[in-house]
């Protein structure tokens, strides 16, 4: 069900107030014809406000003119209604788009080297070992064999017991 909701936040759907004598009757065949509806709200005796998919949108007023009900659209939510809303802003979009791919494409590689030491110890000249195993700032994410590189620290230098991989 949950899922069902993402899909229809994704695709987009409208909030609706039904109003008529048969609301009951409304909903039963909206039932019969596995029409997804929630966030259903009774305002009175002769009103309903319900969350119902905009591609089923059109089965409901069928069924709305066979139960003698009025639908009237309250709200539009969902990507749908948001693109068209934003669809005169195009630089904004590809501006949008431009650091979408920025972010995706510096995320792929390491930017910063923190070495920490317990007890406020200070181990000598552990950056320089790193950078001849081939761990420096700017390094794609994807040439890293983090594996090897705490091994071969471990095996060079007897002042470290213990190295934490932390991406």
């Amino acid at each position: 069900m949950l899922i069902k909701l993402l899909i229809q936040i994704i695709l987009g759907y409208v909030r609706i107030e039904v109003e008529g004598y048969y609301i009951e009757r409304f909903i039963n065949l909206c039932t019969n014809r596995k029409i997804f509806t929630w966030n259903l709200k009774r305002d009175s005796g002769v009103k309903l406000f319900l969350n119902i998919g905009i591609n089923e949108f059109k089965k409901i007023k069928d069924i709305a003119r066979r139960t003698s009900c009025k639908i009237k659209i309250k709200e539009k939510r969902g990507m749908p209604f948001l693109l068209y809303r934003y669809k005169k802003r195009k630089i904004f979009a590809i501006f949008l788009l431009i650091i979408l791919i920025i972010l995706f494409i510096s995320s792929r590689y390491i930017w910063n080297i923190e070495i920490s030491f317990q007890d406020n110890q200070v181990v000598e000249n552990i950056g320089t070992d790193l950078e001849k195993l081939g761990l420096k700032p700017g390094i794609a994410k994807n040439k890293i064999d983090t594996e090897k590189i705490i091994n071969d620290i471990r095996l060079n230098r007897s002042d470290i017991a213990w190295i934490r991989n932390r991406y």
